[in-house]
């Protein structure tokens, strides 16, 4: 298994369970993780953690942004992040999906999850 070196990542789903088992795949492979259950949540951590490399978010959640509006609201105030949409539904992921570096449709492997993440910290096995 390929080591995350200190990368941190933002997970952002209100499903709790999708949440926590991304965060714990990406722990036992050497990331740091960082878990917020809506996009308003995870804008207050993007700026108090200037640690977070890479976001990745649901598209749907509750609160005032969605993960398309929570992403470019980060990228605004921090144009290097990294960044992951996944997302069940497709309808505005097929005009918005630019949005992002990677769109993911739900459900996913999370060998998938942790290739296309090592693709974009360009991190090499």
């Amino acid at each position: 298994m390929r080591n995350g070196y200190g990368n941190t990542i933002l997970v952002v789903d209100d499903e709790e369970r999708i949440r926590s088992i991304i965060g714990e795949h990406l722990d036992e492979c050497g990331f740091k993780t960082v878990l917020a259950c809506n996009g308003d949540d995870a804008l207050l951590l993007v700026k108090r953690c200037p640690e977070i490399d890479l976001i990745i978010t649901d598209v749907k959640m509750p609160g005032i942004l969605n993960g398309f509006d929570f992403i470019e609201s980060a990228l605004a105030s921090r144009p290097t992040l990294r960044t992951i949409i996944m997302s069940g539904f497709t309808d505005e992921a097929e005009t918005r999906r630019h949005v992002a570096q990677r769109f993911l449709i739900k459900p996913f492997t999370m060998s998938y999850l942790e290739n296309e993440v090592y693709g974009l910290l360009e991190i090499d096995s």
